[in-house]
C-alpha cells in the first residue's frame, strides 16, 4: 500500500508540474489551449492528492466524496482542453454547456445520499461504500462525457496530418488508458455491486501525464519541450547541490563535531573550491547529456545572440558572414543539412552543407517560391504546413506547393533574410538530428538571427558592390590613362612627322621658287628647270601627306564610301608594279611578279581604293629594303585570292609588330632609312582592305631578315 500511495502522490505532483510548465510558456499563440490544459492538470492533481490524503491521513466520507467530485470535474476540463486543442477557439454555447455540466458533476457527489450514501471501513486497508439513487445516472453521464472526449480526439486524429496527427495520437492513447482505468475502478465495478474501494483510479493519471510528456517532448505538443528540458537541467543541478550540502553536513558533524567548529570552518576553505569545481563540471555534463540524448542544445538565447552579434559584426566579408550564420544555427539547432543563398535577382549559394546546391538554386530562383517566402516574411516551417494553411497564412495552393517542394528536398525550415522589404537571402534548414520538431523558442531565435544576419549580409553586399565599383573605376581610369598616354604618344609622333613631312616640302618649294624668282640669281635654264621640278615634287609630296591625313580621318570617323566593281587582280597588281618600277630601279632593287598558271577569278572591290592599298604595301617594301628584291606573288585559295608581298629588307621586331597597323606609328630606326613616311600608309591600307571584306597580315623572322605582307580577298 505504501508504494501505491507514493505513486498517487507522484501522479498528483507530476500533473501539477506539467500544467505549470505548459502555462509558463511565453508564446501568445494558443493561450486558451495552455490555460485549459493547466486547469485540467490542476483538477487532476487535486483529485490524485485527495486520493493520497484519503488513504494516508483522513478516511472521512467528505474526502471520499471529494474524490468523485474532482474526478468528474477533471473529465469536463479535459473535454474543454481537447476542444481548444482541435479548434483553437470555442463558441460560447459550448463553454456554457461545459460550465453547467462541470457544476453538476462537482456538486452532486456532496449532496446527501444521491451519489454516495455511506462509507464502510472493513479494515485499515479495505473500504466499501453504498451507492445512492443517482449513482447510475451520474456514472452514465460521466461515461458519455468520456466517450464524447475520445470521439472528438479520434475524429480530429483521422482528419489531421503531419505533426498534428502525431500529437493527437499520443494524446488519444494517454486519455484512453486514463479514462479506461478511471471509469473501470470508479464507476463500472461499483455499478456491478463490486463497490470495494481501490486506490487505482486517480493513479491512472500517470498514463495521461506520460503520453502527454512524450507528445510535448517528441512532437511539440503545445510547444513547451524547451521549458521541460531546462527544468530537467536545473533539476539536475538542484540534486547536485542537495547532495553536496548533505555531504558537507555529514563531514562537519562526524569529523569535526559540528558545523561551527574551527575544523569545520577551515574545511570550508577546501570544500568550497571543490564544490565550485563539481558544480561547473556537473553543469557541463548535464548539457552534454542533453545534447547527446535529446540532440538539442540547451542554449541561452541572450548568450547566443550576443556571441553571434560579436562574431558577425567583426567582418564585412560575405563568405565569413555566411559561415558564422551557418555555424551558429548548426550548433544551436543540431542540424546537418543547412544552406544559405544570397542574391536579389538570381540567388547563388554561399554556403551549402548536406543539401544539393543545384536543387536549392533551382527552387530558390523559381518566382513562385520567391513570392511565397518574401510574402510570408517569417520562417516557413514544414510541420506547420501539414496542419493547415491557416497556420501559415498561405493560400491552399501555395501551402500545397511549398509542402511538396520542402518534402522533396528534405527542408524543415526556410528562413527568409529581409532588408528594406526585399528578400536578399534565404537559409534552408533540414531536420534536426533527433528528428524533433522546431519549437517556438527555436523559431524565435532563428528569426532574431535572421534579422541580425540580414543587416550584416546587406552591409557585406554593399561593401562588395563598392569594392567592385572601385575596382571597375580603377580599371576604367587605368584604361583611360593608358589610352591617353597612347594618344599623347601618337600626338607626339604626329607632330614629329608633321613637322618633318609638312615643313620639308614647303621649305623646298619656298627655297626653289626663291632661287627661280631672283633676277640676279645667275641660274642657267637647266638649273631653273631642275629647281622648278624639285618644287613640283615637293608639292606632290605635300599633297600625298594631306591625302593620307584626310583618308585616315575619314576611315576612323565613319563608314567608308565604296564604289564596288569586278576587277582582275593580275591587271591591278601589274599596273601597281609598273608604276613603282622606276622607284625600285632607283633603289637598285629587283621588283618581280609571280603569277599562277591558271587565271585568277575576279574580285569585287573599289578599284581605286584597293589599288591604293596594294601600292602602299609594295611602296613600303621598296622603301624599307636597302638591297635585294621585292617579290609580289599571286595565289588562289579555296575561296579567296592572296597577294603576298615579300622583301629582303630591314624586317620587323616583335615590339614594332604590335603597333604596325596603328596611326602615326613607325618602327624603330625607320626615320634614318625613309624619313619621308607619314606613318599612315599601313593604317589606311588595313582599313580599306577590311572595309572591302578582306584582311591583311604581316610576319617577319626579326630585324634584318625581311618581311612578308599577305592581302587576302574573298572570291564573290
Amino acid at each position: 500500500m505504501f508504494v501505491v500511495n507514493i505513486v498517487t502522490l507522484v501522479a498528483s505532483i507530476s500533473s501539477l508540474m506539467l500544467g505549470l510548465i505548459v502555462l509558463s510558456q511565453r508564446e501568445k499563440k494558443d493561450t486558451n489551449v495552455r490555460i485549459s490544459f493547466f486547469i485540467f492538470s490542476l483538477v487532476t492533481s487535486i483529485w490524485a492528492f485527495l486520493n493520497f490524503y484519503f488513504w494516508v491521513f483522513n478516511d472521512e466520507l467528505s474526502v471520499f466524496k471529494s474524490q468523485y467530485a474532482f474526478g468528474g470535474l477533471a473529465l469536463i476540463c479535459a473535454l474543454v482542453w481537447i476542444w481548444y486543442l482541435i479548434n483553437h477557439s470555442l463558441k460560447i454555447y459550448r463553454l456554457f454547456i461545459a460550465f453547467i455540466l462541470g457544476l453538476a458533476v462537482f456538486i452532486l457527489p456532496f449532496t446527501d445520499g444521491l451519489i454516495i450514501k455511506t462509507l464502510i471501513k472493513i479494515s485499515s486497508k479495505n473500504y466499501d461504500f453504498t451507492t445512492g439513487s443517482l449513482f447510475s445516472a451520474y456514472s452514465i453521464v460521466l461515461m458519455v462525457i468520456m466517450i464524447s472526449l475520445l470521439l472528438n480526439v479520434t475524429l480530429a486524429y483521422k482528419k489531421s496530418s503531419g505533426l498534428m496527427k502525431s500529437q493527437l495520437l499520443y494524446t488519444l492513447i494517454g486519455l484512453s488508458l486514463f479514462a479506461f482505468v478511471s471509469i473501470l475502478f470508479g464507476l463500472v465495478l461499483p455499478y456491478f455491486k463490486l463497490p470495494k474501494v481501490v486506490p487505482f483510479d486517480s493513479q491512472s493519471s500517470l498514463l495521461f501525464i506520460g503520453f502527454s510528456a512524450y507528445a510535448i517532448i517528441k512532437h511539440r505538443l503545445m510547444d513547451v519541450r524547451f521549458i521541460i528540458r531546462k527544468f530537467v537541467f536545473y533539476f539536475g543541478l538542484g540534486i547536485f547541490i542537495f547532495i553536496a550540502y548533505y555531504i558537507v553536513a555529514w563531514v562537519d558533524e562526524n569529523m569535526f563535531g559540528g558545523q561551527y567548529t574551527i575544523g569545520a570552518v577551515l574545511s570550508a576553505l577546501v570544500m568550497g573550491p571543490l564544490f565550485l569545481m563539481g558544480f561547473f563540471y556537473t553543469a557541463r555534463a548535464l548539457r552534454r547529456i542533453a545534447n547527446k540524448y535529446f540532440f538539442t542544445s540547451l542554449y541561452d538565447y541572450q548568450e547566443t545572440m550576443d556571441n553571434f552579434a560579436k562574431r558577425i559584426s567583426a567582418t564585412l566579408n560575405l563568405n565569413e558572414v555566411a559561415n558564422v550564420t551557418v555555424d551558429t544555427i548548426k550548433k544551436t539547432m543540431w542540424v546537418d543539412n543547412i544552406a544559405i543563398l544570397v542574391g536579389e535577382g538570381a540567388y547563388r549559394p554561399v554556403k551549402v552543407e548536406g543539401f544539393q546546391a543545384s536543387d536549392l538554386i533551382h527552387i530558390a530562383n523559381k518566382p513562385a517560391c520567391r513570392n511565397i517566402i518574401s510574402g510570408l516574411k517569417r520562417p516557413l516551417v514544414y510541420d506547420e504546413l501539414l496542419v493547415s494553411s491557416n497556420e501559415t497564412a498561405l493560400p491552399p495552393e501555395d501551402n500545397n506547393y511549398a509542402r511538396e517542394q520542402m518534402s522533396r528536398l528534405g527542408i524543415a525550415v526556410v528562413l527568409p533574410l529581409m532588408a528594406k522589404g526585399n528578400l536578399i537571402a534565404c537559409v534552408f534548414i533540414g531536420r534536426k538530428i533527433s528528428k524533433d520538431a522546431y519549437t517556438h523558442e527555436d523559431l524565435r531565435l532563428l528569426e532574431s538571427l535572421a534579422n541580425q544576419a540580414s543587416i550584416s549580409i546587406e552591409n557585406a553586399r554593399l561593401y562588395n558592390e563598392i569594392q567592385t565599383f572601385n575596382l571597375t573605376l580603377k580599371q576604367k581610369v587605368d584604361g583611360a590613362t593608358k589610352r591617353l598616354r597612347e594618344l599623347l604618344k601618337i600626338k607626339s609622333e604626329f607632330l614629329t612627322i608633321a613637322s618633318h613631312q609638312l615643313r620639308t616640302p614647303t621649305s623646298i618649294v619656298r627655297g626653289m621658287l626663291s632661287l627661280v624668282t631672283e633676277e640676279d640669281g645667275g641660274l642657267s635654264r637647266e638649273e631653273r628647270e631642275k629647281f622648278i621640278h624639285q618644287a613640283y615634287e615637293g608639292i606632290n609630296r605635300l599633297e600625298r601627306i594631306i591625302h593620307d591625313l584626310l583618308n585616315a580621318t575619314e576611315l576612323e570617323g565613319k563608314k567608308m564610301h565604296l564604289e564596288r566593281q569586278k576587277i582582275s587582280v593580275e591587271d591591278l597588281v601589274q599596273e601597281s608594279i609598273a608604276g613603282l618600277q622606276p622607284l625600285a630601279e632607283k633603289q637598285k632593287l629587283q621588283l618581280k611578279l609571280e603569277k599562277p598558271k591558271a587565271k585568277l577569278p575576279k574580285i569585287i572591290v573599289d578599284a581605286l581604293k584597293f589599288k591604293e592599298a596594294v601600292v602602299n604595301i609594295i611602296d613600303n617594301a621598296i622603301h624599307y629594303t636597302p638591297k635585294g628584291s621585292v617579290t609580289v606573288k599571286l595565289e588562289k585559295g579555296p575561296s579567296e585570292v592572296r597577294i603576298i608581298v615579300s622583301d629582303t629588307g630591314i624586317g620587323i621586331s616583335k615590339n614594332d609588330m604590335k603597333n604596325l597597323f596603328k596611326k602615326f606609328v613607325r618602327g624603330e630606326g625607320i626615320l634614318q632609312i625613309h624619313p619621308n613616311g607619314s606613318g599612315l600608309g599601313l593604317f589606311i591600307s588595313k582599313k580599306m582592305i577590311e572595309e572591302m571584306g578582306g584582311s591583311i597580315a604581316a610576319e617577319s623572322p626579326g630585324k634584318g631578315k625581311g618581311s612578308t605582307f599577305t592581302i587576302t580577298m574573298p572570291i564573290k
